[in-house]
């Protein structure tokens, strides 16, 4: 038996286990994952954030993010949640732009009062990728933006959107829960996305201003989402029904989202909070 040292943060509502490898030494995340964030037996936690050595030349630490399933992604709340702590813990004195290597490749962070409870993080999410076959989706050559899809005697309008994880947004008015609770893990699961997807459902409420429902995907509905805010805001963008800046309204909160051209790279800026600390014992 060992004591894992673990942080519990969270962003908006979505919730994390974090740990960081360079304390606690390296294991088998993806096997762990879902004993950590398990609901009553573990810590509980929409996913398992793990900081550790930097990959890239200049990079502050990497984060890895483990789904509860044990898969591994990329995460906008958890690059701000890591971000803060990665700054806190090794750039205490310095309030300038670091990088933060992740799945999805190096991002910019710039960390406000990384010492407090709460910080404010602005990061960069890359460049959105609508090429169906990088994300993986199996619809076609071209990008699927605004088009119908198809599901037995279902048929919604979506617009998919990777921001180094995929997301499928659906343009309307809020989903009732029938609705809601059905289609989410079908389209979630539809073997046209090979690797699963996230489902956004997205609400315009004026031209900087979109409200979501989110079915995140190995998790089911959380509170907030932040690759899935900014896949929301650019398939807005890109539709005309938005323009940047948007402020994407979660249960869990906003998140600013900027996207001023389609040859610049998305960015986001939320909060990041500490919760509580502890010790999660691992028994071999």
């Amino acid at each position: 038996m060992t004591a894992l040292p673990f942080e519990k943060v969270e962003g908006l509502g979505n919730h994390f286990v974090l740990i960081d490898e360079v304390r606690s030494g390296p294991r088998d995340w993806s096997d762990l994952a879902p004993s950590l964030c398990a609901h009553g037996t573990g810590i509980g936690g929409d996913g398992l954030l793990v900081v550790g050595e930097p990959k890239s030349s200049g990079a502050l630490r990497r984060m890895r993010m483990f789904n509860p399933d044990g898969s591994e992604d990329m995460c906008g709340n958890g690059l701000r949640c890591v971000a803060h702590i990665a700054v806190a813990r090794y750039a205490p004195h310095d309030e300038g732009a670091w990088i933060i290597d992740t799945i999805a490749g190096p991002r910019e962070v710039q960390v406000t009062d990384a010492q407090s409870e709460t910080a404010t993080v602005r990061a960069s999410l890359g460049h959105p990728v609508l090429s169906p076959t990088d994300m993986p989706a199996r619809v076609g050559e071209g990008p699927m933006i605004d088009q119908e899809f198809v599901m037995g005697n279902d048929r919604v309008t979506v617009s998919l959107v990777s921001m180094g994880t995929p997301h499928c947004v659906i343009f309307g008015p809020p989903p009732d829960e029938a609705t809601f609770s059905r289609l989410s893990p079908v389209l979630e699961k539809d073997p046209r996305f090979p690797e699963s997807i996230s489902v956004m459902w997205a609400t315009v409420v004026g031209p900087h201003e979109v409200r979501l429902r989110i079915w995140e995907r190995a998790v089911g509905e959380t509170r907030a989402c932040g690759t899935g805010a900014a896949a929301s805001a650019v398939a807005g963008i890109l539709t005309g029904r938005l323009e940047s800046p948007v402020r994407v309204l979660m249960p869990g909160g906003g998140l600013a989202i900027e996207w001023p051209s389609q040859h610049s790279e998305v960015h986001q800026e939320g909060p990041s909070r500490r919760v509580y600390g502890g010790e999660f014992l691992v028994y071999y």
